[in-house]
């Protein structure tokens, strides 16, 4: 085969029907096809979200990511629908990297942009006070770990390779990287753990603050500041909750399909383990996550300027309630 001379194997067909045995069955393509689907509403979500509010770096990340496994989802498919024999549906070696790289690039920018509004959201927690102020070095510094973090990260992970093993999927690993990507998967748990408990005590902590500020004496923007923590807060400890159950479940579903099917790797695990790889799940529910958390926020204003209109305006309880009302936004 034309194959033969960049691998460092030799692609017979024996080969194939051991090493790709689920690449020409309808389950394989049937995975396919929900990866497809799961890739498309993920783009349209995160369309929808950034047509109707303001975006942040994750959503890139996630459209990149989305659209990446879209596009190496619909070759395979399609490479298997078209397969004649066994080997016909082994990636080209440069359309691997092509799509393997910013896959993984795609995943570590979305762990770094969580990392980056941790950061954010603690500094502005912590100064909140004068946060409208601060610095645009932290801007600046921020943009520069959600970016050059994951270059860093992929240049670890490929050091030294070469693609040289067939691969039938993107989501596959070469040999090379297999044990630093389990690495970056498994440093991310951790740090997602970690970032839901830090994200539940800033939220704690706003919320408190917010509420101790509406009864005593604080400048109106303090308070406004504080009524943002308490939002971003809410929003970072759902998204951090929710990519640490998304990571969780296919972190156990893996570890329990090797118990529970062990033995050799028939189509029918290559095709289940695709089928647990749940990240792309993430990209799909993460603008809908977003989109309730700013409706909970609206409608919570709402109630609270619907509960200023009612109160008296006229008289003296109308007067002592102004009196009030700027001494809390203004003193």
């Amino acid at each position: 085969m034309l194959l033969d001379n960049i691998y460092d194997v030799n692609l017979t067909t024996e080969y194939c029907e051991i090493w790709f045995p689920a690449g020409r069955t309808n389950l394989y393509r049937l995975v396919k096809i929900y990866h497809i689907i799961l890739a498309a509403v993920s783009m349209l979500s995160i369309i929808y979200f950034l047509l109707k509010f303001c975006s942040f770096f994750q959503f890139a990340a996630c459209f990149v990511h989305a659209a990446d496994l879209g596009i190496a989802q619909t070759h395979h498919l399609i490479a298997s629908l078209l397969a004649v024999e066994p080997c016909d549906i082994v990636i080209p070696k440069y359309l691997y990297a092509i799509l393997n790289v910013p896959l993984i690039f795609s995943m570590i920018c979305i762990e770094s942009s969580t990392c980056a509004m941790v950061i954010e959201r603690t500094i502005a927690s912590c100064l909140f006070r004068c946060y409208e102020k601060a610095p645009k070095k932290i801007g600046f510094g921020l943009l520069v770990l959600t970016i050059f973090h994951p270059i860093g990260v992929v240049g670890y992970i490929y050091f030294n390779e070469t693609f040289t093993k067939p691969q039938m999927v993107v989501l596959a690993t070469t040999p090379i990287s297999t044990s630093k990507v389990n690495e970056m998967f498994t440093l991310n748990i951790v740090f997602l753990l970690i970032s839901l408990f830090h994200s539940v005590g800033l939220y704690k902590n706003n919320q408190r603050r917010d509420a101790v500020s509406a009864q005593g004496n604080m400048r109106l923007s303090s308070r406004y500041q504080l009524s943002e923590n308490v939002t971003s807060s809410r929003l970072l400890w759902h998204i951090s909750m929710a990519q640490l159950l998304i990571y969780l479940f296919y972190a156990f579903s893996m570890y329990a399909l090797r118990i529970i099917m062990p033995g050799e790797r028939d189509y029918f695990w290559q095709s289940i383990t695709e089928l647990f790889y749940t990240p792309p799940i993430y990209c799909a529910v993460m603008p809908l996550i977003c989109l309730a958390t700013i409706r909970r926020a609206q409608k919570e204003r709402n109630l609270k300027i619907s509960s200023m209109l009612q109160m008296r305006a006229t008289g003296s309880e109308g007067w002592s309630n102004y009196q009030n009302m700027l001494q809390k936004q203004w003193a």
